[in-house]
């Protein structure tokens, strides 16, 4: 049994979730992990320490150990709650196992260090030899005898979308089957996660993501690869040059089928594009580019005005960097939207000396009638919908978030979001990021890398935006 208290100025919802991150250790391992306003040591004092950050100290506690909740607030946060208990209950770094980076008794080296790329965040991966590789024959159903292979597998980077969207993904909303075997044990981490979808799909399906501030205020977007029927992959990718860290970020996903159909009366489109086509910043540039230039998406629906306009990569066809720093940095940018076609490219920004681009990749877009619907989910709930493009007003991450209106009350404190750019005013380029939400709006900036320059500041662009009171599947 391992017992906890809450520190004074811990707030209510930060309770709730955290009592739902404790419940799923107890509901799937055999750790007793209890709530305890009396207890002696030792425990594990749950408070918020530094808003910045989300931690834990590693390790039971002779006396009394630290998790700190800071930007862990809300029930959307469960996951990475979870993840810090592992800590509190001595699960380390997967990275930090003696055969990490080094070869240890013939065993590793499992990972190919790049140092220099590391900076302040090298001790995340120098070897820690009291991190778990395996362990002797304790009778009984021990489910691990013997040296324990390096784990590639597990979700331990990358948060997946919140807790109240478990029925779509559920990665670190909860303890998956594959965690339950580990946390007998041991947890790992893998850049790379798998998520599976709930249901298959018919074909091949266009997924939208966008990052969000959480787990990091570093430049930081979404990659995905590895699209099916049943699920992706996806990492938080960094530019290059740039510290990756421990990166923890909690997203929502965006999954539609390729065509045209109407969401509660809402026309909306999916279809991919492959492209070469390119734009950039003309700041530090690299040699033998290309002039920069727009692929044309036609749309086989008309939309009575522009729609809102989602896009992400769907593919890393050129991509030579990750799971270190990205390279060559790719995210999509949009020329401009029209009722009947889009102007899209790859934007390596400020980043044209790092990596080549050789091979088309596929850019994935869902186009959506802006309004508002109410959903029938394959579950029987109800969800609340709006899709909306904003007017010019959305700045840089240095700027400050700014508030798009979703033009109706989702009736939720934090809906499901993903946004994508629609313009490309700045020269520098950029991409949208999520900096929060209430029940009528959300928060967005417009990131740019700082591999050329330190600066994120970025001119009035228009950012399209559909969110959902809850999760759905149609």
């Amino acid at each position: 049994m391992v017992r906890y208290k809450f520190d004074v100025g811990v707030d209510d919802t930060r309770k709730e979730a955290f009592r739902a991150a404790a419940a799923d250790w107890r509901t799937h391992t055999c750790i007793a992990v209890v709530e305890d306003d009396n207890a002696e040591y030792p425990y594990i004092l749950v408070g918020i320490y530094a808003e910045g950050s989300c931690w834990a100290y590693l390790g039971r506690p002779s006396t009394f150990h630290k998790i700190n909740l800071g930007w862990c607030k809300t029930m959307s946060h469960k996951g990475s709650m979870v993840h810090e208990l592992g800590h509190g209950l001595g699960v380390n770094h997967e990275q930090k196992r003696a055969d990490g980076s080094q070869q240890y008794h013939g065993k590793g080296p499992h990972l190919e260090m790049f140092w220099q790329n590391t900076e302040s965040w090298g001790s995340q991966y120098t070897p820690a030899v009291n991190t778990y590789i395996g362990s002797a024959d304790d009778g009984g159903d021990d489910p691990q005898i013997g040296y324990a292979p390096y784990d590639f597998d597990t979700r331990w980077y990358f948060n997946t979308i919140p807790s109240s969207a478990q029925s779509l993904v559920g990665q670190r909303n909860a303890l998956s089957a594959g965690d339950i075997k580990q946390a007998l044990v041991t947890l790992s981490t893998s850049a790379w996660v798998s998520i599976a979808f709930t249901t298959p799909f018919a074909a091949v399906p266009v997924v939208v993501v966008t990052p969000t501030e959480t787990g990091t205020t570093d430049p930081a977007s979404i990659r995905l690869k590895d699209i099916t029927t049943t699920g992706f992959s996806a990492i938080v990718a960094k530019p290059p040059n740039k510290a990756v860290g421990n990166s923890a970020m909690t997203v929502t996903f965006l999954a539609a089928a390729p065509g045209v159909r109407q969401l509660g009366g809402l026309w909306m489109e999916a279809g991919t594009i492959s492209t070469q086509k390119l734009a950039y910043s003309t700041k530090c540039l690299g040699s033998g580019l290309p002039a920069i230039s727009w692929e044309k998406v036609s749309f086989a629906h008309e939309f009575p005005a522009p729609p809102a306009f989602l896009s992400s990569i769907q593919t890393v066809n050129n991509e030579n960097g990750l799971p270190s720093n990205s390279q060559p940095w790719l995210t999509v940018s949009l020329n401009s939207v029209k009722v009947n076609e889009a102007w899209v490219a790859l934007d390596r920004a400020e980043t044209t000396r790092y990596g080549q681009v050789n091979q088309d990749e596929v850019v994935g877009y869902i186009a959506i009638q802006g309004g508002s619907a109410t959903l029938q989910s394959t579950t029987g709930a109800q969800v609340k919908m709006a899709a909306v493009v904003s007017k010019k007003n959305i700045r840089g991450w240095q700027n400050g978030a700014y508030t798009v209106s979703l033009g109706a009350d989702l009736s939720v404190a934090n809906p499901l979001a993903v946004a994508s750019q629609s313009t490309r005013y700045s020269s520098d380029g950029g991409w949208a990021r999520l900096r929060g939400g209430s029940s009528s709006s959300v928060k967005v900036a417009i990131d740019e890398d700082t591999t050329c320059d330190k600066d994120r500041r970025h001119s009035r662009e228009i950012v399209s935006v559909c969110a959902f009171s809850g999760p759905c599947v149609l």
